[in-house]
């Protein structure tokens, strides 16, 4: 195994849980999209630099979001988000126009790489992820991401 990537014990200490890090948490249990992961790829790695595998951008591109909970989606993504402590938050509002609460992911790339190919792959997802929960973006690598909650 290569020194910059880390073992599958450590990828159980850095599980998603809708977007939050459970660094240092070694007996955190997977969540349902990194469980998933798992399962379909026990041999997976999280690269120590912060980018993105092939595997992910795949499972990214290929999430379909009529079926799977497109919050576990945004769970996979923030997991694998650089500089999450300053470029990712989230917050459950009340949306009246349509969808009653949401919760908005507020993202920014900070003009990293990785997440521009983060970016890349949800716009690219052939389930039209994009399409169905974009909300906004602006100059600066700026998104929101508007998904419905689910009560």
């Amino acid at each position: 195994m290569e020194e910059n990537k880390m073992k599958l014990t450590d990828y159980q200490e850095i599980c998603c849980n809708y977007g939050k890090q459970f660094w240092g948490q070694k007996d955190a249990p997977l969540c349902e999209s990194c469980s998933e992961k798992y399962k379909s790829d026990p041999e997976s790695y999280v690269d120590y630099d912060g980018y993105p595998t092939d595997t992910d951008i795949d499972v990214i591109q290929n999430w379909n979001p009529l079926e799977k909970d497109p919050h576990e989606l945004m769970a996979l993504v923030g997991r694998l988000w650089y500089y999450a402590d300053w470029g990712w938050s989230e917050e459950e509002v009340l949306d009246d126009s349509v969808y009653g609460h949401v919760i908005n992911y507020n993202i920014s790339t900070a003009g990293w790489s990785g997440n521009e190919s983060l970016i890349g792959a949800i716009k690219n997802n052939k389930h039209f992820f994009w399409s169905l929960y974009w909300e906004s973006s602006r100059r600066g690598g700026h998104y929101v991401i508007q998904i419905p909650v689910k009560k």
